[in-house]
């Protein structure tokens, strides 16, 4: 008879080691974010901060009704925690938070995760350049200064992100929350026997060893993000293994002085062009439509890496050698002949052609791995799960998800696509969670 794995309680398992599961946890050791009196500069938002009072813990707070006086890019209560945060941040200020972080009663928990405290951060190719400033890519308790001078705030490379947030593991002393695994399964809780916890969800899977691990809580908290699995194009010969997905992988197999097809229009394409660029290689990049939406939100003063990309693809080789564009053409398949490789695409008029190359790299996006429970349990429709449109159904008052009372999802799964926005919903799942425990 096979035994059964040991399940040990947790009141909270939180799915994800990222920068959401990460704040989740800092919540959890006992942070409560309370509301210090400040003034704030943005006179609508300061009169709705009147209803506080300094000293106010915002878990007690009506935030849903203050974020009705907040506009932007993001969840509302994601931009209106932001704001606290950073007050004056889109207008250039450099003005205190208006946040303080008193101590409160910690609970149980445990942050699973496949990698190092970070999550998504240590699969990015390191030199990658972040689209936000550094001060945007830090976590309450920890300034992002404090962990690297700096003359400002600046586009900082991945790498050093992804330190950062291993760093704020160990600083906010978080450590002894993280375990490093994979999630299988979440199923509820059948025992009727047991009851002496009054558990809700059994979280069960495998340790970086293969070990089996099963924990019982009283509520979940999904963070795992939407970037685990890379899009697929499902075409023939995409499994070769000249054929990458990541390019982070990419270019730990890049020789200089290769030809390269690039398949994709998003900023991680143009990344690709620009590695490709600077080791001399010759590109063929392949996209449906060289408008990208993100064209207009990014100045060009300050990200003139990926506007001398797009500037590239409406362009073309005419005025920059080695660098062949394909708009409109669709890949057919990758096959070999002999040592030669090859890509055979189709024009929109429909000629086809195979374009001989050394590697290939595809970057079309990227989804959620949420095989540990069903997707219409959250309320998801088909299709791929993103940020922007399809992301987990939830109670934008608590994070709980709809469907899975007891289960609370965050960052941006929840639909909060910037580091700066995902305190909004942890803040939210926090409050709902201290409020059922007391």
């Amino acid at each position: 008879m096979k035994e059964k794995t040991p399940r040990e309680y947790r009141d909270v398992v939180i799915v994800g080691n990222g920068p959401s599961g990460l704040f989740m946890s800092y919540l959890l050791s006992g942070k409560c974010p309370t509301y210090n009196g400040g003034n704030h500069p943005e006179l609508i938002l300061d009169s709705a901060l009147n209803c506080l009072g300094s000293g106010r813990c915002l878990y007690d707070a009506d935030l849903i009704t203050i974020a009705q006086s907040v506009e932007g890019n993001g969840t509302p209560i994601g931009i209106l925690m932001d704001k606290l945060l950073r007050p004056g941040a889109d207008i250039g200020l450099d003005m205190p938070s208006l946040i303080d972080w008193r101590c409160h009663k910690s609970l149980d928990h445990v942050v699973i995760g496949k990698g190092p405290p970070g999550g998504i951060w240590h699969t990015i190719e390191g030199d990658t350049l972040t689209l936000s400033p550094s001060n945007w890519m830090e976590l309450p308790g920890f300034p992002f200064t404090e962990f690297e001078n700096s003359e400002g705030p600046k586009r900082v490379k991945a790498s050093i992100v992804a330190r950062y947030y291993t760093q704020y593991a160990r600083k906010m002393n978080l450590q002894q929350y993280m375990k490093r695994g994979v999630v299988n399964c979440i199923r509820p809780y059948e025992d009727l026997t047991d009851d002496e916890n009054k558990t809700n969800w059994v979280v069960e899977g495998n340790d970086l060893n293969g070990a089996r691990f099963s924990y019982k809580c009283k509520y979940v908290v999904l963070a795992s993000g939407t970037y685990d699995s890379p899009n697929v194009l499902g075409v023939e010969g995409e499994d070769l293994p000249w054929v990458y997905h990541s390019l982070k992988d990419f270019e730990d197999e890049f020789d200089s002085a290769q030809s390269v097809l690039i398949v994709g229009a998003g900023l991680s394409a143009a990344d690709a062009v620009r590695a490709c660029r600077f080791r001399l290689a010759e590109v063929h990049h392949v996209f449906r439509n060289p408008k990208n939406p993100m064209e207009k939100s990014l100045h060009s003063s300050m990200y003139p890496d990926y506007h001398k990309i797009w500037q590239m693809m409406n362009i073309g080789d005419a005025k920059y050698p080695g660098y062949f564009p394909y708009r409109g053409c669709s890949v057919l398949s990758f096959y070999e002949e002999g040592r030669e490789r090859y890509a055979k695409l189709r024009y929109e008029n429909g000629t086809v052609e195979s374009v001989q190359i050394n590697l290939v790299v595809i970057l079309i996006g990227s989804t959620a791995d949420l095989r540990y429970t069903q997707k219409e349990d959250l309320g998801l429709t088909t299709g791929p799960v993103h940020s922007r449109g399809n992301s987990v159904l939830i109670d934008p008052t608590t994070s709980e998800v709809l469907r899975l009372p007891n289960c609370f999802a965050i960052g941006s799964l929840a639909g909060e696509n910037f580091v700066r926005n995902i305190t909004g919903a942890a803040v939210m799942a926090a409050a709902r969670i201290y409020k059922f425990l007391q």
